[in-house]
């Protein structure tokens, strides 16, 4: 039953995503905004005619439909989250059932913001409602609003090396090139066949393994297998002698390579922080004004089901903000989409202490994160999950064009915070380039 309201609950968001930043776009975006002179409303601006442009692009069959779909597609959505989150609302924060669903629509036909946004960033408390405008929505940098492609659109050399990050493989290589710790890989799997790190070895290595797909997002394809014994076991009390896994590994490549690499395992003062998936920080970087890289934002990210492993948040984890100048971490939440967890001070699974915990190594791994942007140089963000182990931080990967939707719930909107300013900035310099380029 939950799972198939939460599937409804996904279909749903995702019709009223597409629907709302298309056609209600012409009459809510760029009207409502408090300081139209502000990093959040020029991001919006430029948000709102790349969606005005898709619409333009649509058959007509499909325009009306998104025209006929959104409205009620909003009141179900509303209704469907108020449903599911409504009387835990209400006994937290004293916000009637009515209240909710009532100022769900008001903004959504006001101010042209989804109802899924609602209690993700809880705008039923009035302090954020009244900077609903300042958030960075993910419709605006991917969905449509497409900021992240509109950035390296007019730059193809930049475009082109930031690309690194998309290809797991080649940042592998990039990284042991470099001497930037990563995971160890012991070798790649493409449509069945085997390309091992070491060429003298040709069986899989006699120890825990984490796999992953090249194209791999958000943990999607990814399995862990624990050696013991001479067998290798997976979900389910799964268990794979190093024939069958290999084939196994062979036929699961035929949809995208696999990168084979060592499973880590998280600092010892770290493992109370987790329900056995790795957690990582999540460290952003930025290129400022000066082309130099900034830090922004970190975060960690720790599992709270024992049947998961990863660690995002998008796979029912939990994240707690970092605080840059001591490396301690604050409470935990998860997407707040379903408002079953609010905010925690202790682990929900090992019952350890969250809030006030240290990260170790936590000036080296901010230290690293920079330095790997510096190495790469062309991107304008990455999104950096760096797991601390106990030798030290280890780069996982890095993430080009990441979300920005539970960083916002721990640290507020982000359109006029310096993730808002830097963006705008460097939107501005690309229209800027664009207007004086020879015709």
């Amino acid at each position: 039953m939950a799972r198939t309201r939460k599937s409804l609950l996904t279909r749903l968001e995702t019709l009223a995503q597409f629907a709302l930043n298309a056609f209600p776009a012409r009459y809510c975006r760029s009207s409502t905004l408090q300081d139209p002179d502000s990093p959040a409303a020029f991001i919006a601006e430029c948000s709102r005619q790349e969606f005005l442009n898709g619409l333009a692009a649509m058959p007509v069959v499909r325009r009306a439909i998104v025209v006929f779909v959104w409205p009620p597609a909003m009141v179900l959505l509303a209704g469907a989250l108020t449903l599911a989150n409504g009387i835990r609302i209400e006994r937290r924060y004293h916000r009637s059932i009515a209240r909710q669903f009532a100022e769900q629509m008001r903004l959504t036909f006001v101010h042209g913001v989804s109802p899924a946004l609602y209690y993700y960033y809880e705008l039923h408390e009035p302090e954020n409602r009244l900077r609903v405008h300042e958030y960075v929505m993910r419709a605006q940098l991917k969905r449509g609003g497409n900021m992240y492609k509109r950035l390296y659109r007019e730059c193809p050399q930049r475009r082109h090396r930031a690309s690194i990050l998309n290809n797991k493989i080649a940042f592998a290589q990039f990284s042991r090139d470099r001497h930037l710790p990563t995971p160890r890989l012991f070798g790649i799997v493409e449509n069945g066949i085997f390309r091992r790190a070491d060429a003298e070895d040709k069986s899989l290595p006699r120890t825990n393994l984490f796999i992953k797909p090249s194209n791999e997002n958000g943990g999607d394809g990814a399995e862990r297998w624990t050696y013991d014994d001479g067998v290798y076991r997976g979900k389910d009390r799964r268990q794979l002698s190093e024939p069958e896994l290999s084939r196994h590994l062979a036929r699961a490549s035929r949809r995208a390579p696999l990168l084979i690499q060592e499973c880590l395992v998280n600092h010892p003062e770290l493992r109370d922080l987790t329900a056995g998936a790795l957690s990582t920080l999540r460290i952003y970087t930025f290129l400022n004004e000066a082309g130099e890289v900034e830090h922004i934002f970190s975060m960690l990210r720790m599992s709270r089901d024992s049947r998961r492993i990863v660690d995002n948040v998008c796979r029912g984890g939990l994240a707690a903000k970092v605080d840059p100048a001591t490396g301690t971490i604050g409470p935990a939440t998860d997407s707040g989409t379903l408002a079953r967890t609010g905010w925690l001070d202790r682990h929900p699974f090992t019952g350890a202490p969250l809030s006030g915990r240290p990260i170790p190594f936590w000036r080296e791994a901010l230290a690293l994160a920079i330095s790997a942007h510096r190495e790469i140089e062309a991107p304008f963000m990455v999104g950096w999950d760096i797991a601390i182990t106990a030798a030290g931080p280890v780069i996982v990967e890095g993430n080009k064009a990441p979300d920005v939707d539970i960083e916002q719930r721990l640290s507020g909107p982000w359109g006029n915070q310096r993730f808002g300013e830097l963006l705008a900035y460097h939107l501005k310099n690309a229209m800027r380039d664009i207007a004086v380029s020879p015709p």
